[in-house]
């Protein structure tokens, strides 16, 4: 009986945790204008809406994609520059590679 009530408290706290991302990203779209299916569509085909992932040793230039967004480390810290004031980010928190 514990394990399938801490199971569901996990599952809810899964529920609650993707609903807070999928937000993020739809506010992040409208704010930058981008189409919210086109985010998704990426989020999907280069992660599989995995936060933690990376492709290692499957990019033909030996590159390397982090996060839910595939974030290429061949650019990674020039976007940072770019982008985020040279504050550097965490490639697997989706939130920071979402933005």
């Amino acid at each position: 009986m514990k394990k399938k009530i801490i199971a569901c408290i996990y599952i809810l706290m899964l529920l609650v945790a993707s609903k807070l991302a999928f937000n993020y990203i739809y506010n992040e779209c409208e704010h930058f204008g981008v189409p919210y299916e086109l985010a998704l569509a990426t989020c999907y085909v280069e992660s599989g809406f995995t936060a933690d992932i990376n492709n290692e040793g499957l990019n033909t230039d030996g590159s390397v994609d982090y996060g839910i967004m595939g974030l290429n480390g061949n650019y990674l810290m020039d976007n940072c520059i770019k982008y985020n004031g040279s504050i550097p980010i965490d490639p697997y928190n989706a939130y920071e590679n979402v933005h």
